[in-house]
């Protein structure tokens, strides 16, 4: 059995949110806001700066730097498997500059220019120092609001992929999170575990959300003056776990709102 608590591990870390302050020293806050479910949604990125200087761009040549980045008019989403992203779309694609947030859009036949849905949605944006110091950072992703359709939730099959990068390097580290299994299952010590299936058995188990609200909390220990990080946040529902309907259909009426929040600090 494969465990995949480090499964694809390309150095992962997540991003979305409404940011807050958590002390006078917090001076960044990155916002990414999106919508997963039956509502058309948006997904903005905002940066502000104080004593830390922080700015985005998404290219890594940040010729266009700003504080502000947004993606307009999000579709509801199908279902998608694991298996499509990775062995169809691939690690150098997800996680690239090169690749548009509309790569897992789905359009209408008839025309092929209007937008219907997505199979999967991913955003890749970068993180540079621009100060004089080197500073710390955490990156939260939240889920901010979840509404429930019958009892059934978004998030019992919302999948979430984070690729977190140094740009000089050349790989495509991530993590894959899922909420917690309702069922248990033992692990490969004999212990209870409700960790949840990233997808078919051959790709193991994802890493459980943190909390009914928080899907992961990760943390930068230094980043220095001119450093460069890409991130690269990938969602998707996953039509292989058992909450799934398997009709490629999520819960008509329900949707969710993930947020990422970065917080930054002088070391």
């Amino acid at each position: 059995m494969y465990d995949y608590k480090y499964v694809r591990k390309r150095k992962t870390r997540i991003f979305v949110a409404i940011g807050a302050g958590i002390s006078t020293i917090v001076v960044a806050t990155l916002c990414i806001v999106s919508f997963l479910g039956k509502f058309v949604g948006t997904f903005t990125v905002r940066l502000e700066t104080g004593v830390v200087s922080l700015t985005l761009c998404e290219k890594s040549d940040f010729q266009e730097p700003t504080s502000f980045l947004r993606v307009y008019a999000l579709q509801p989403f199908q279902e998608c498997e694991y298996a499509t992203l990775i062995n169809r779309v691939g690690d150098e694609v997800l996680d690239s500059e090169d690749s548009s947030y509309l790569l897992g859009a789905h359009y209408d036949p008839r025309d092929g220019t209007t937008l219907q849905s997505f199979n999967f949605l991913k955003y890749t944006f970068f993180v540079k120092n621009v100060g004089n110091i080197p500073v710390t950072y955490s990156l939260q992703v939240n889920i901010i609001d979840s509404k429930s359709d019958n009892g059934k939730l978004v998030d019992d099959t919302l999948r979430v992929m984070v690729y977190d990068n140094y740009i000089y390097e050349e790989t495509h580290n991530a993590t894959v999170y899922a909420k917690e299994s309702i069922t248990s299952h033992h692990d490969e010590e004999g212990n209870v575990s409700y960790r949840e299936k990233i997808s078919t058995d051959e790709y193991g188990y994802a890493e459980p959300f943190q909390s009914t609200s928080i899907i992961t909390t990760l943390h930068e220990e230094f980043f220095d003056v001119g450093d460069v990080k890409r991130y690269t946040l990938v969602m998707w529902l996953e039509g292989w776990d058992p909450e799934s309907n398997r009709k490629y259909d999520p819960p008509k009426n329900a949707r969710i709102k993930l947020g990422v929040e970065i917080n930054a600090y002088e070391i």
